[in-house]
């Protein structure tokens, strides 16, 4: 491989790594908007007189960010994954 070849596959190999990275922070800094969005739910529903209505947005709102950081956690695992193995 010449030298050229071999420079412009490491600056793919640093892009991909880059873009892999990105997916990871983005995973790690979505998840906790999420979960300061859940807290701002919580916090609104506590007020609300209708009670079984706040009980059932309070349970969509926990279900949702169980989902979310199920999702965002196997991303950032993955992610770490990919940037830590050798």
């Amino acid at each position: 491989m010449k030298y050229g070849e071999k420079l412009a596959a490491l600056a793919w190999y640093a892009a991909v790594a880059a873009l892999v990275l990105l997916a990871g922070c983005a995973a790690a800094l979505l998840h906790g908007g999420l979960r300061a969005a859940s807290l701002n739910v919580y916090i609104n529903t506590k007020a609300m007189p209708d009670r079984d209505a706040a009980e059932g947005l309070n349970h969509r709102c926990g279900a949702l960010l169980r989902r979310g950081t199920a999702l965002a956690d196997a991303v950032f695992d993955r992610v770490k994954r990919e940037l830590t193995t050798l």
